[in-house]
C-alpha cells in the first residue's frame, strides 16, 4: 500500500468513526430531551399519544397531586368529585383554563384511586393523532371540524 492509499484509508476510517460518534451523540441528546413517565403511573398510558410538551406540563402537576394525596389525611376520591365532562378546576388553576390539561386537584382523584388519567381530560390539540383524542372532550368538535 502506497502513501496515497494509506492516507485515503485513514481518512475513510476517521470519517466513519466521526459519523458513528455523531450518531451516538445525537441519540444521546434525543434521549435526554425525551420526557419519560418513569414513576408517573397515571401518565404512562398517555405516553406516545400526546406531545412531549404536554407530558412535561403534566409531570409537575402529577407530582404535586401525589404530595397532596400523601400529606392530606382523610382525603377521599369524593373530595374533588366532578362530572366526567367537566374539565375545569374549582380552584381556577391555570393548566385547565389556559392549556387544556388537568391540574393537581383534578389529578388527585385519579392518583388516590391509582387509575390512569382518562383521555377526556386532555385537550385534543395535545394529541399526536387527532383521532386518538377522546370525543367526549368539550372542545373536541371544534378542533376536528
Amino acid at each position: 500500500m502506497n502513501l496515497e492509499q494509506a492516507a485515503r484509508e485513514l481518512i475513510r476510517t476517521v470519517a466513519q468513526q466521526d459519523s458513528h460518534d455523531e450518531y451516538r451523540n445525537a441519540q444521546s441528546r434525543m434521549k435526554r430531551h425525551q420526557p419519560t413517565t418513569a414513576g408517573m403511573e397515571g401518565l404512562r398510558e398517555l405516553e406516545g399519544l400526546i406531545t412531549c410538551s404536554a407530558i412535561n406540563c403534566l409531570k409537575p402537576e402529577m407530582h404535586e397531586a401525589r404530595i397532596l394525596a400523601a400529606t392530606t389525611p382523610g382525603t377521599t376520591t369524593t373530595l374533588f368529585e366532578t362530572p366526567a365532562e367537566v374539565v375545569t378546576c374549582i380552584y381556577r388553576c391555570i393548566n385547565p383554563i389556559t392549556f387544556g390539561l388537568p391540574c393537581q386537584y383534578i389529578m388527585l382523584k385519579y392518583v388516590l384511586s391509582s387509575v390512569s388519567l382518562p383521555r377526556h381530560l386532555i385537550h385534543p390539540w395535545w394529541f399526536l393523532d387527532p383521532h386518538e383524542a377522546c370525543s367526549t372532550h368539550p372542545s373536541y368538535r371544534s378542533t376536528t371540524q
